[in-house]
């Protein structure tokens, strides 16, 4: 493997496929040389990852099973003819001077194109320092290993696990664009070991978007393409899935494309139809989400072209799907036959009664009715601050502008009365307007309907950015100019003139904040030892509790704080790095986070293997175990949350017991257990000590914020003393942003010493065991401390679970191991939004004759 080479390669393949796009845009019928001008460039580049993704897709169906060097030499040579043919056929353009196209003007201009270059090549670095961490890129890199080591695409989507060494189970819709372009990364690399090269994928379909996003914004100003750009490239979860390897950033490339076709296009050319189907089938094969397209492109047609065209939109219409089915009908109807439609998401296991997905799903994402499916579903950008900032809060403000200013009713009556030739333009705000009208009105329809396919992961919504960043910059920028025109006088001082646009400036500010706290400063933490840093200009105290840390540092010490291998301080990885030392290479574990095996050659059985399905309805633990080794499991991966697969099923009860199951490793909560030998197993231990928690003092106080940003309202706690405990939160109001918790060990507000934590045998292995009941969606953490005000780990995730109608009673079950250095614990119980708990019993057993490792 020779890094040099193999990025010189794909550097190769890049402009190639840039080449063959941009002969692609100089053929298409663009609506004026104005929007050649702008667009032209943008939409070649826009282009080029999807050019090459299809090229790889044909060329493993047509040479299945070829070398690797034939299949590239293939790619290479398919796209090289294309892009000659289209250039000589090519007609003769306008042309661009870079100058004028990007250059930005005045102290604002150079300030957005500043924070946008920033952003640019903060993007870039993490996306290619960082290791691969996700759980979505892993999966997706373990597929392209697969079919790496098949060289066909007759292993997608890997339904037999025994075509994939790694025994991974995928039983994805998803056409297989990302997971072809990913094998070609690992046949430059020359391995699919340590995808290197996959890890460029996602941001070069992030940044050719935003490129598309900046050309539109363009066609309004200046400033609004610096604007819709930087509002693109700062929306927290998008950044985030770039970075990280995710597939998010193709179906919202997928979107710049269709875009870039409606507002470019000019619809009185007749090729016009033609190549718009060929830009939205390019985007119908980069998510099965992307099927949503199609209606989208049908009624902004419609829309745009007005009520008195309906005949020539709708032969317009005909054309363009008639095209999109010649390009894209492969995927959706190869899934036809598969699955028995075109999209599906209900792998076996997530259909069985016993296990209650819907429960789990329904309260982890606090969707319970319909005022949250409204909050959580139709608002949701609005109220998520922490995934999309105020992106669509700065396009709500501009929608409000068209309104007030007399816009939008312009717009509609020339739409529906003026004759074709008195049509204003359709420009690059009320193309997105339309687009993002009817994602909205089908998500109130799938709502309507009874379902929560629409609103149940907000990336699902991320297809909507490009569009409400368009409609945001150029709505703001209007607002802005507006305020100027009428607020500044030729006579106004300097200094207010300063003021005014700082403050105009704040929204943007704020989102560019949000981008910073939840996106780029997380990422940043895993290169570099952040913590260790503000723990050096942080007081030693905060709120009673001394945190335990390393005396400050110097500057000339500053390089300590470089993580040399970010990938080792992620538990779950770590385990499954050191696999080869646990377990034999002639084993097979059970997976419950398959996506960490992408970093071990040992073989898994995922837990959304159909083969589990028969171990899922065996309640009795020791009969669990024996279902397991038929299979020839003899070793669980557990990472630190719970899934119905385990807290539902008899599997939490076999990892709690030191009867069925052995800790082998236990890392922060993160663990590999090796099932006992069936000579040893049902046999007693040497014998336990249990605590009886439910007769101590306990305090129970509210939260508010999500995630990092979550506030303990600790004085507005409440003693409890002892259990059986209930309690309940009804609030229908943002409830995914509080939550209660009930804690033993961490102290009264106003007298420290009356809840003193749990003393522990440093070394030992415990089980925390809690009987509840109720519904709603629960946590289990848990502190170490080296002495009731020293903290050594501060609030390690033990599991969670659903509660609920279909499983109303839990007897929660956790083994872990308490670090050398810790001598107390503390216990918290954590119920989130909407729920009604009642904990009845809890205890900490120490499981003698075990001992740390």
């Amino acid at each position: 493997m020779n890094h040099p080479v193999d990025w010189s390669m794909l550097a190769l393949l890049v402009l190639v496929s840039t080449f063959v796009g941009d002969g692609i845009a100089r053929a298409v019928p663009w609506r004026s040389p104005n929007h050649e001008h702008r667009l032209r460039w943008p939409l070649a580049a826009a282009l080029a990852p999807f050019l090459l993704g299809l090229v790889t897709v044909g060329t493993l169906l047509v040479a299945d099973g070829a070398s690797s060097s034939a299949h590239l030499g293939i790619i290479g040579a398919v796209l090289s003819l294309i892009g000659g043919v289209l250039r000589f056929r090519a007609p003769r353009t306008v042309h661009v001077v870079a100058a004028e196209y990007f250059g930005p003007r005045g102290v604002l201009g150079w300030s957005l194109a500043v924070m946008l270059a920033i952003c640019v090549c903060a993007l870039l670095y993490l996306a290619l320092a960082l290791p691969l961490t996700e759980n979505d890129s892993l999966e997706y890199g373990l597929v392209g290993r697969a079919i790496y080591e098949s060289h066909s695409l007759r292993v997608y989507p890997l339904l037999d696990p025994d075509q994939a060494a790694s025994g991974f189970f995928a039983p994805w819709t998803h056409p297989p664009l990302y997971t072809s372009l990913i094998y070609l990364t690992y046949v430059l690399e020359g391995s699919a070991k340590h995808a290197l090269l996959m890890k460029f994928l996602a941001p070069w379909f992030m940044l050719t978007a935003a490129w598309g996003v900046f050309a539109l914004g363009r066609l309004h100003g200046r400033n609004s393409a610096w604007v819709a750009a930087l509002l693109f490239m700062t929306t927290p979860l998008l950044s985030v899935g770039a970075q990280t390897a995710a597939i998010d950033a193709l179906p919202v490339a997928g979107m710049v494309l269709m875009m870039l076709a409606l507002i470019g296009f000019d619809p009185e050319r007749r090729s016009a139809p033609i190549y718009t189907g060929l830009l939205v089938g390019l985007a119908l094969w980069t998510h099965s989400q992307a099927i949503l397209y199609i209606p989208i492109l049908v009624g902004t047609v419609i829309i745009s072209g007005g009520l008195r065209a309906w005949r020539s939109s709708t032969v317009f219409v005909l054309i363009a799907l008639l095209t999109i089915a010649c390009v894209a009908a492969f995927p959706y109807g190869r899934n036809l036959a598969i699955y028995g439609s075109v999209i599906s998401d209900n792998p076996v296991v997530f259909a069985l009664p016993s296990l209650d997905w819907d429960s789990y799903f329904k309260y982890a994402r606090s969707i319970y009715d319909w005022s949250t499916r409204l909050q959580y579903g139709v608002l949701k950008g609005l109220l998520s601050l922490r995934s999309f900032g105020l992106v669509f809060w700065m396009g709500l403000v501009a929608i409000a502008y068209l309104l007030f200013s007399g816009t939008l009713r312009r717009w509609l009556s020339q739409l529906v009365s003026a004759p074709r030739s008195q049509w204003e333009p359709m420009g690059p705000t009320l193309v997105s307007l339309c687009i993002c009208g009817i994602y909205f009105a089908g998500v109130l329809l799938s709502l309507a309907v009874g379902t929560d396919l629409m609103v149940k992961n907000d990336r699902y919504l991320l297809v909507t950015v490009p569009a409400v960043s368009v409609v945001a910059a150029c709505g703001w920028t209007d607002v802005f100019s507006r305020f100027w025109s009428v607020w500044m006088g030729p006579r106004t001082g300097a200094g207010k003139r300063l003021v005014t646009k700082l403050t105009l400036s704040l929204p943007l500010a704020f989102h560019a904040s949000v981008f910073l706290l939840f996106a780029n400063l997380v990422q940043w933490g895993q290169l570099f030892n952040l913590k260790g840093l503000a723990a050096d200009f942080m007081p030693r105290q905060v709120y009673g509790m001394v945190f335990a840390g390393e005396s400050p540092r110097t500057l000339a010490h500053l390089g300590d704080l470089v993580i040399d291998d970010p990938a080792e301080n992620i538990p779950g990885i770590g385990i499954a790095r050191n696999l080869h030392a646990d377990v034999p290479s002639d084993k097979k574990l059970l997976a419950i986070r398959p996506a960490d095996m992408f970093y071990t050659e040992r073989r898994m059985v995922s837990y959304l293997d159909p083969k589990m399905v028969p171990v899922y309805g065996e309640r009795d633990p020791a009969r669990f175990v024996s279902k397991l080794k038929e299979l020839g499991i003899e070793y669980v991966q557990a990472p630190n949350y719970f899934i119905p697969p385990v807290s539902n099923s008899a599997l939490m009860a076999v990892l709690a017991q030191p009867d069925l199951s052995t800790l082998v490793r236990d890392v922060y909560a993160h663990q590999l257990y090796r099932l006992t030998p069936d000579d040893h197993a049902g046999s007693p231990g040497a014998g336990s000590l249990s605590m009886d928690l439910s007769r101590r003092t306990w305090v129970e106080y509210p939260s508010v914020g999500t995630g990092r940003l979550s506030l303990a309202i600790r004085s507005m706690g409440r003693q409890v003393d002892g259990l059986p405990y209930s309690n309940h939160s009804s609030s229908v109001f943002l409830p995914a942003s509080y939550s209660h918790t009930l804690e033993l060990g961490g102290g009264q507000p106003h007298d420290p010493a009356a809840n003193e934590p749990i003393a522990v045998e440093p070394g030992g292995e415990y089980t925390f065991t809690l009987d509840v009941e109720g519904d709603g969606f629960i946590r289990i953490w848990i502190s170490q401390l080296s002495s009731p005000d020293v903290e050594l780990r501060r609030g390690d995730l033990m599991g969670d679970f659903a509660l609920s109608s279909e499983v109303p009673h839990l007897k929660f079950q956790r083994r872990f191991r308490v670090m050398e250095g810790a001598r107390y614990v503390r216990v918290a119980i954590q119920r989130l939004g909407i729920s009604r708990l009642t904990v009845k019993h809890a205890d900490l057993r120490l499981l003698k004759g075990q001992s740390a490792r």
